[in-house]
């Protein structure tokens, strides 16, 4: 069944919520149609969708395994790792310190068209380019950009781990499409904080949110934050 996976249908933009019940728990790409869908139950949407459209294989968007549906076996085949992994890597990117030593680098997507990572397009369908420049801005401060791409985002809060994913995704060597969306992260934002920077269209009060909550939830973000947007004086 893996050879119905179809990478072009796959888009990681989207908020990984179900289809169906709208529930963040326990969901999965469908990576046939790329649709999300809840559980591996026998009444589950992911279950009913499998039986009924015959799409077979779905990748769970927290553990990233991969599940063939309806029998529920995962997907351990060795010699198809490398399209499970190039799919894993598209959803939550991961680098290693000698790469990012050479950032930016001229990549490929899956059309083969050329693009610079980490100088890619943002996408504005919401009208948040108020909120895109300041997390264009934080991808490109070194000490900022380094920490959210080398830390594990299964050992922090998930305010961190949104923040990083969409940092990850800004600067991955290996794009679908020459775009990402931070509407993930508004949306958690939205949620978690009560707050709609779309309709207030002020950076500047995007940023300071920014700031302030990370300083409730990583010390460690907090310093690096400090560390990275804090100026100088220099006094003649």
């Amino acid at each position: 069944f893996l050879e119905t996976i179809n990478k072009r249908k796959l888009d990681f933009d989207l908020e990984k919520i179900c289809s169906v019940t709208l529930s963040h728990l326990n969901v999965y790409c469908c990576l046939v149609c790329g649709k999300y869908f809840q559980g591996r139950g026998d009444t589950s949407p992911a279950f009913l969708h499998s039986v009924n459209e015959n799409h077979h294989v779905f990748m769970n968007v927290n553990s990233l395994k991969v599940y063939l549906l309806p029998d529920g076996s995962e997907v351990d085949d060795q010699n198809e790792i490398q399209v499970i992994n190039s799919i894993r890597y598209a959803l939550r990117p991961v680098f290693t310190r000698n790469e990012i030593t050479h950032f930016p680098l001229e990549c490929r997507d899956l059309t083969n068209r050329s693009y610079i990572n980490g100088f890619i397009g943002l996408n504005n369908a919401s009208d948040n380019d108020c909120t895109n420049v300041i997390i264009m801005m934080l991808g490109h401060l070194p000490s900022i950009r380094d920490y959210l791409l080398l830390l594990n985002p299964e050992n922090v809060s998930e305010f961190v781990r949104k923040l990083s994913i969409v940092i990850r995704r800004l600067w991955s060597v290996s794009l679908f499409k020459q775009h990402v969306s931070v509407d993930e992260f508004l949306s958690f934002a939205s949620i978690s904080y009560k707050r709609s920077f779309i309709s207030e269209q002020d950076p500047r009060s995007f940023l300071l949110w920014l700031i302030n909550s990370a300083t409730k939830t990583s010390q460690k973000l907090k310093d690096v934050l400090i560390e990275g947007c804090q100026g100088r004086v220099e006094i003649n």
